[in-house]
């Protein structure tokens, strides 16, 4: 089976799936296994799920259906964040979306944290598709009759586009943008390690002083 269809499988037998977090009647929800963001989950329903994210979600009471689960997933998202990193977010950081021409052929959402500097992300396309209109954010749903975005030509243009990231135009050089990136990232990680010595410092001291011999 070509990887495009990979998730059919997991639908078909979701304890196949490497990275499942949850599964009930209606969805899975799953780690993607090449995160564009530190933090980054999918949420793949199991009715539609041939179709475009377009023509599913023209369905507004089946977006009002998977509302609960996106909500959900972004609480997961937002769980995991906090148990791995000292940096604080908020739900305002949570990127949920579709890819207007998804690479993967079942249907399936986008649950991720906004920093887009995980060391998977890897070319401006990566990057493009979910730091411009390519992503088609949850909460445009349904799209609009006229959207351009129902035609996966123009889709495709806006892959092509200059790279910005925190106002801040890089044209097309991925080399600096991948370094603000990684100077991103190691900032979240080092402030992860931060936390890790003060809670073992921290363990040290508190065990000290439960072994320690009474004067």
């Amino acid at each position: 089976m070509s990887f495009r269809y990979v998730f059919a499988k997991y639908l078909k037998d979701p304890q196949s799936c490497p990275g499942l977090l949850f599964e009930d009647e209606n969805v899975l929800i799953i780690e993607d296994m090449y995160p564009k963001s530190l933090v980054h989950y999918l949420i793949i329903p199991k009715e539609n799920t041939s179709k475009t994210p377009q023509e599913a979600f023209k369905d507004e009471q089946f977006i009002a259906k998977i509302q609960k689960y996106v909500d959900k997933a972004s609480e997961m998202v937002l769980s995991k964040w906090s148990a791995s990193y000292e940096t604080p977010i908020s739900k305002q950081n949570i990127i949920v979306c579709c890819h207007s021409v998804p690479s993967l052929a079942n249907l399936h959402i986008h649950v991720m944290t906004d920093d887009l500097c995980s060391n998977r992300l890897k070319n401006k396309k990566h990057y493009n598709s979910f730091a411009t209109p390519f992503a088609i954010k949850w909460t445009e749903f349904p799209l609009a009759a006229d959207d351009p975005r129902h035609s996966p030509e123009h889709c495709n243009l806006l892959l092509k586009g200059d790279l910005i990231h925190n106002g801040i135009n890089y044209r097309s050089s991925f080399r600096r943008l991948r370094q603000e990136l990684d100077r991103k990232r190691d900032t979240i990680v080092t402030n992860r390690k931060r936390r890790a010595a003060q809670d073992e410092e921290s363990g040290r001291k508190k065990a000290n002083t439960l072994t320690s011999p009474p004067h």
